[in-house]
């Protein structure tokens, strides 16, 4: 059971305030890791797997399954018990590698009961040490399996005692991956790993749904109770290469794992003598990889003495993104997880190993170009494996003891003063403001470019390009200085979008008040060379705008491709004119535009682009480009790029500021009620007769008690901060306040207050969310840290 003691508090980026877990240790790198107590009474752990509840289960190198409840219990009676079936360490005949290896339950566990073992037989008194692979069932109760349901899969003949290898995982596409060893002895004697006719040495990839049409191949000894993917890389129909195999070249892959969010596959092959690797493959291979063996360990060369697969030039092998020196640093490398977790953001995306012989923890992560390997320090010895609980977290095993891996550097905000982050009781996550450019004048745009640039414009005419991930360089796009009129306070250059194939054909598109106060959408094609000539523009759409203010200005792509163009209600006062219930005004309107061809010709606007032919507006009164109604100044408006969902962030007058919502499945066509209605309160143009429509009331509003002018605003879907997936970020321009909203629960949690004139929210390409001060001309990036509210809990006696 975990040993703690726990006072009512809060836990924030893994800085435990109060008496917590006692740590077992910790290490002494640049990330504070520490291993935390989770429960002991193992006899020789050696697996650690989970399924969609809170438990964990254990498998034991004797045969036995064990399970730990959510407040770490260990339940005393096994769950799977075939330590009668299984050659283990310890018995008359077996190496001290054999036993029951690994576990992995089946994506579908929940509704099939499956789960699958990875154990070396015991057929007799000798035992013949052959590798299963077999599946089981889940009885009626959910910790009690039925061991008379064993199917084998598979038998593989395993000539030595050592070098089995020994994972299952489940892959992202469903097939079930297994890692073997060369067969044993040393050097790979009869050159198994380098040989397509055997399965040692190798990772391979079957179908244990029956879904697909290719039979097992005459490689395996014996089972039949699976299929062979068509895509596997080796497929050839009629023997020959073995069609199970994924990849090749290993000597003993111990454990392998696949990365939650990505995917992608690590690797811990341990070594002979020299060196211990952790190899690499990415979650866009066709397989094929061949990593070497025993042409070489590790990136050093091997000293072949068998050649009966002769060696290849370096060029025909995938080397290790890490390898380490054995002795001098271990003898056996454990691989490891990604961490994915939520309560340690300081380990999110690090890939967690270890050594058996050494107790050395390493950490890589990939910078954007390299992989980054760090050593954490010596954090104990003979730990045997990894595994991750349903949330993410990561746990580690010594064979006796479960260890909880944690991370107790503190992050401190950093945002303008003040710097502490206001959280109110329903905040499960706080937010950093991290600053990664200055130096802009009059921000209105932060949009993604190409990679992990970003496009920022400024009111009076220039666009940018910056990485806000490197030192701040800028990179002038084009300067229309001379073609923006910003002499009004809501003037200038406001809008801009990359095209959906933007890294095929360059185009962004841009919103901005011309010199005779014309609004103008126009496209421009990013060269090779910047800045951009801007005479190369093409306008797309010229409306005259009636005033110089409620412009509007945002623009999106849906996932439909069409472009999609807020416009104000044309400005003034409560729009003295109406223009935005004016089906047949652009004003105070979202307009759908095909800017690829292809659509109806021009309705009530000029300009190069189409009309969709299913616009509401295209088969009655009404100007065709119209897709949404009822708006006053849409500052901000964008695609959840998980669900399709458009959010709507509009410009109030007098009463309220709001956030509308416009599910995927919509056909267009809404009234979102200005000026009949300010957010959900009668309007400037309120009356029983003329506002008796169908209104689309806000999602969320507030009064201008709390804020003057809203800045929209997106759904975090980045794979940084999974604990702020869901959320929509939206801020204050007048009060410099910053909110997050959960779209399931409209849960709205204010973090920050007057510490910023907020003019804009951009997303880049990889999900991350950044703030534009229009005052300070600075950009800051959002970055999250969990909350964890910990209670007194029930005491089990």
């Amino acid at each position: 059971m975990k040993k703690t003691v726990i006072l009512t508090c809060l836990v924030f980026s893994g800085l435990w305030i109060g008496s917590f877990f006692p740590l077992s240790a910790r290490s002494t790198g640049s990330l504070n890791v520490s291993l935390e107590t989770y429960t002991t009474g193992f006899n020789r752990a050696l697996e650690i797997a989970s399924t969609d509840d809170n438990r964990l289960f254990v498998a034991e190198q004797g045969g036995t399954i064990r399970i730990v409840k959510f407040d770490g219990t260990l339940r005393q009676t096994p769950f799977l018990d075939i330590s009668g079936r299984v050659l283990a360490a310890g018995e008359p005949g077996a190496g001290s590698e054999q036993g029951l290896l690994s576990l992995a339950f089946h994506p579908d566990y929940t509704s099939n009961g499956f789960f699958y073992v990875f154990y070396t037989r015991d057929t007799n008194p000798g035992g013949d040490g052959d590798v299963v692979i077999s599946r089981f069932s889940v009885t009626g109760n959910q910790n009690i399996a039925d061991p008379n349901s064993e199917t084998i899969l598979l038998v593989v003949d395993q000539p030595y005692a050592n070098h089995n290898g020994g994972s299952l995982e489940f892959g992202p596409d469903g097939f079930l991956y297994i890692s073997l060893g060369d067969g044993g002895s040393g050097g790979d004697p009869f050159d198994f790993a380098q040989k397509k006719n055997t399965l040692l040495g190798k990772i391979l990839r079957i179908d244990v749904n029956a879904s697909s049409t290719g039979l097992p191949d005459t490689c395996s000894i014996t089972g039949a109770n699976y299929r062979v993917p068509a895509d596997n890389p080796f497929v050839d129909g009629a023997g020959g290469d073995c069609d199970e195999i994924w990849a090749l070249g290993l000597r003993n892959p111990f454990r392998f794992a696949f990365d939650q969010a990505t995917g992608d596959m690590f690797i811990g092959d341990v070594g002979q003598n020299q060196r211990e690797e952790v190899s690499f493959q990415p979650a866009s291979s066709a397989g094929g990889e061949n990593y070497g063996w025993d042409c070489y360990e590790g990136n050093a060369t091997f000293s072949d003495t068998s050649q009966v697969v002769p060696c290849g030039p370096p060029s025909n092998y995938v080397f290790p993104i890490f390898d380490y020196p054995n002795p001098a640093q271990g003898c056996s490398v454990i691989g490891g997880e990604v961490y994915r977790g939520s309560i340690y953001p300081e380990l999110f995306g690090q890939y967690l190993f270890t050594d058996f012989c050494s107790g050395l923890f390493w950490a890589s992560k990939w910078n954007g170009s390299s992989w980054t390997t760090t050593l954490l320090g010596d954090l104990g010895s003979s730990f045997r494996s990894f595994g991750l609980d349903n949330k993410g977290e990561i746990y580690v095993t010594n064979g006796s003891t479960l260890y909880h891996v944690t991370e107790d550097t503190l992050v401190t905000p950093t945002p303008p003063p003040p710097t502490t982050t206001p959280v109110s009781k329903d905040a499960s996550f706080g937010l950093n403001l991290v600053e990664v450019g200055n130096g802009f004048n009059e921000l209105t745009v932060i949009a993604a470019a190409g990679g992990s640039d970003l496009f920022v414009t400024e009111r009076a005419g220039k666009i940018w390009t910056f990485d806000p991930t490197g030192p701040t360089t800028t990179s002038l796009v084009v300067d229309l200085s001379s073609k923006v009129d910003d002499s009004g306070f809501q003037e200038g250059l406001i809008g801009l979008v990359k095209d959906p194939n933007f890294d095929k054909n360059g185009y962004f598109y841009i919103n901005y008040t011309d010199n005779v106060s014309n609004t103008v959408v126009s496209r421009f094609t990013i060269t090779d060379t910047v800045p951009l000539n801007p005479t190369a523009e093409q306008v797309i759409l010229t409306i005259p705008q009636p005033q110089a203010d409620n412009n509007g200005g945002g623009l999106a792509f849906g996932p439909d491709g069409y472009l999609y163009i807020a416009l104000g209600d044309g400005g003034g006062e409560g729009d003295p004119n109406k223009l935005a219930q004016d089906t047949s005004s652009l004003f105070g309107k979202i307009l759908r535009l095909d800017v690829h061809g292809g659509g109806t010709a021009p309705d009530c606007g000029t300009g190069s682009y189409t009309i969709p032919a299913d616009n509401p507006f295209s088969a009655g009164p009404g100007c065709n480009e119209i897709w949404q109604i009822g708006f006053r100044n849409i500052w901000g408006l964008s695609f959840d790029a998980l669900s399709g969902d458009l959010w709507i962030a509009d410009v109030g007058n007098q009463l309220a500021e709001e956030i509308n919502h416009q599910p995927s499945s919509s056909t267009g066509g809404q009234n979102y009620g200005w000026s009949c209605y300010e957010g959900s309160q009668p309007g400037p143009h309120y009356s029983e007769s003329e506002c008796a429509g169908t209104y689309e009331f806000p999602f969320h509003e507030y009064d201008h008690l709390e804020g003057r002018s809203v800045t929209g605003g997106y759904v975090y879907r980045g794979a940084q901060y999974p604990f702020m997936q869901g959320h929509y970020f939206f801020a204050d321009f007048v009060f410099g306040k910053v909110w997050t909203m959960d779209i399931t629960t409209a849960g709205v949690v204010e973090h920050y207050d007057q510490i910023g004139t907020w003019s804009a929210l951009g997303q880049g390409n990889d999900g991350s969310l950044y703030l534009a001060d229009y005052a300070s001309g600075k950009i800051f990036r959002i970055e999250g840290y969990n909350i964890l509210r910990i209670f007194m809990p029930v005491i089990y006696r």
